[in-house]
């Protein structure tokens, strides 16, 4: 009895598989027999009331049989076709004798058929082991469809025209698509998608099996085949459909929380164009146009969309709850802690995170859909700072009193400067107004922490009072001024910014010496006695001393502003005119921004100079060339007075 080629329980990996194996091949084969009055068990077998004539019996069907037996396919289907012929040119035969030749030429077909077909679907089992075998089935086909083709073209007729074309090619590669799809639903019992995580692990998982199957083909199965046959073509075409089906299953059975969204989009635009398609062993073999897209591009844009909602939806979330606990750390008092040196917030740190984080997640997506979050992140972070400015100007005006104000503060002009360092280095070609807006509101919150730290004290009327004790009664309020500007100073050392600690240290410094220049002119002080004149030089230059040292201390850059002292205290102590007019055509030239009321005012202290040597010595501001002031050469632009009032410095 002819017994069908039955299925291998394993593949070639120690798989389930519906392949079969040699062994298996051969114990079929060797329970061969051409009694084909039994049944076939296939799609292709005789039906059981068919019987081949006796005359066939004895010739025919014994030499089909070996051939069969010896799986020389070639050899049978020539035999085959001769029969064909030799029934179509016996032209003396009664039709039923005709008929019954023919309808047993028919059975063989069938078995033949199935045996070619069974070698074909087994390709990727046997293509290594027994790849002659493979090229026997595949010449046979070739040669089936060359008969064909004679027939179609009229070269040659037999009377079997309802057989003819038979179509082999067609019918073996069309079940190509079954070992495709059979193939992949074996490998589903080694994974589930029954959680988040396992999805991608799941498509992983089969996307590995395919792309090694790929290479077989190429490597064993191809050279088998013609290449016009375009083998690896169609098994990645049935591969590609099966995925295209998997992923829209599970689009309708899974709930899409963001890893599920995240895990599909990466192994859609991703693991699949790239890491099988495109890798270096299918490169050149798979055409990725003429497969198309994997889903349709209405369902990846859902998709996309869907996780840019999903991610936004949660950075908001995480955002809130950032600033949320900062408040509290605000409101119960609490000094932030110092890192290196410099006051730290968390704040600064998980903002930038959850940027970074859904930009480096989007981007294992692909490269646009990293940008488009990055762009999207970055507008959001527009709206965040707004309500951290909110959050930071509420604290500033209602928690001026609180231990952690100074601390707090200069955490939070920290946080502008790791906030702008991370924006500065985002590479993004949409979210350049975006990252303008958010360094705009980063620079009006850091400027406006600067400006309450700049402010000595916080209470500028503090120093107004000490002064004007110092010239009205000769305290020592010198001394109290500078030992509380030094606890102040301390606190600019928790400023993460080197350039602001300087540039802080720069604005008190000037506001020390301009507020101490305007009380000592501002006031009605004449001193007609040159031994008075040189007492006040002399304890001009001793506060000038105490405050270089001060600020030598905490590595001032701004000495140039001591040497105004000491060329006032220097005009001060002089008697000689001329030598008055050289030190302060010296004090205009190192100091351009002096004005003609301030000269005047210095020069009023010495109450034994006439009037006529007043306006000589003012004279000389007239001849002496300056030179436009930098903003670091200011000084008596801050000097100024009305209604006995000094003018801001911030």
């Amino acid at each position: 009895m002819l017994a069908r080629w039955r299925k291998g329980p394993k593949n070639r990996n120690g798989a389930s598989s519906g392949f079969c194996k040699q062994d298996e091949i051969n114990r079929n084969r060797e329970r061969c027999d051409l009694d084909c009055t039994d049944d076939i068990e296939s799609s292709h077998s005789v039906p059981q009331e068919q019987h081949i004539s006796s005359e066939m019996t004895s010739a025919a069907s014994k030499e089909f049989n070996n051939l069969i037996l010896q799986q020389r396919f070639v050899e049978a289907s020539s035999y085959l076709i001769m029969l064909e012929h030799k029934y179509s040119s016996k032209a003396n035969q009664s039709e039923e004798d005709l008929g019954k030749e023919l309808k047993d030429v028919e059975m063989m077909y069938k078995v033949l058929l199935e045996q070619v077909s069974d070698t074909v679907t087994s390709m990727l089992t046997i293509a290594d082991t027994n790849p002659q075998l493979l090229k026997n089935a595949v010449n046979t086909i070739i040669q089936e469809e060359q008969e064909d083709e004679k027939y179609v073209t009229g070269k040659t007729c037999t009377p079997s025209s309802r057989s003819r074309p038979r179509k082999w090619k067609v019918k073996c590669l069309s079940s190509l698509r079954n070992v495709a799809f059979s193939r992949l639903n074996e490998f589903q019992s080694y994974t589930s998608v029954d959680s988040d995580c396992s999805v991608f692990q799941h498509l992983i998982f089969l996307g590995k099996q395919v792309k090694q199957d790929l290479i077989f083909i190429i490597t064993h199965v191809k050279p088998c085949f013609p290449e016009e046959y375009r083998i690896c073509f169609i098994f990645s075409m049935h591969f590609h459909e099966y995925f295209s089906s998997e992923i829209k299953q599970l689009m309708k059975k899974i709930q899409l929380e963001k890893k599920v969204t995240h895990s599909l989009l990466c192994w859609i635009l991703n693991f699949y164009p790239n890491d099988i398609l495109k890798s270096k062993e299918l490169v050149n073999h798979i055409d990725e146009a003429e497969l198309g897209s994997l889903i349709p591009t209405d369902m990846i844009l859902e998709l996309e969309k869907r996780y840019f909602d999903q991610v936004m939806e949660d950075s908001k979330m995480w955002m809130h709850k950032s600033l949320q606990q900062e408040e509290d750390e605000w409101k119960r008092g609490n000094i932030p802690e110092k890192l290196n040196g410099s006051y730290h917030s968390e704040l600064a740190i998980d903002i930038i995170e959850i940027i970074h984080q859904a930009e480096e997640c989007a981007k294992q997506i692909c490269p646009l859909i990293g940008e488009s979050m990055l762009y999207k992140m970055l507008t959001e972070l527009v709206l965040f700072l707004k309500s951290y400015k909110k959050s930071v100007e509420t604290f500033e005006e209602k928690c001026v009193h609180q231990k952690n104000y100074i601390p707090v503060i200069s955490a939070n002009v920290n946080n502008c400067f790791h906030l702008r360092s991370y924006i500065d280095k985002c590479k993004t070609e949409y979210g350049i107004d975006a990252k303008y807006m958010s360094n705009m509101i980063l620079k009006d919150i850091e400027e406006k922490g600067l400006k309450l730290l700049s402010e000595p004290l916080f209470l500028k009327e503090n120093y107004t009072k000490l002064l004007s004790n110092k010239w009205q009664s000769g305290s020592d309020s010198m001394n109290t001024i500078l030992t509380t500007t030094d606890q102040h100073l301390q606190d600019f050392s928790g400023l993460k910014a080197p350039d602001l600690q300087e540039e802080l240290l720069r604005k008190t410094h000037l506001y020390i010496v301009a507020t101490y220049i305007s009380h000592l002119l501002k006031r009605k002080l004449r001193l007609s006695c040159p031994d008075m004149q040189q007492t006040l030089a002399e304890e001009i230059l001793q506060d000038v001393h105490d405050i270089e040292i001060l600020f030598q201390k905490h590595d001032s850059n701004s000495g140039f502003l001591n040497q105004a002292l000491r060329s006032i205290a220097e005009i001060i102590a002089l008697q000689h005119i001329d030598a008055i007019k050289i030190e302060v055509c010296n004090l205009v030239r190192e100091y351009p921004d002096i004005r003609k009321r301030h000269v005047l005012s210095i020069l009023r202290i010495k109450d034994n100079m006439t009037g006529a040597d007043r306006r000589s010595i003012l004279n000389v501001l007239s001849i002496v060339e300056r030179n436009a002031p930098s903003e670091m050469q200011e000084l008596f632009s801050h000097v100024l007075f009305e209604n006995n009032v000094l003018f801001s410095l911030f």
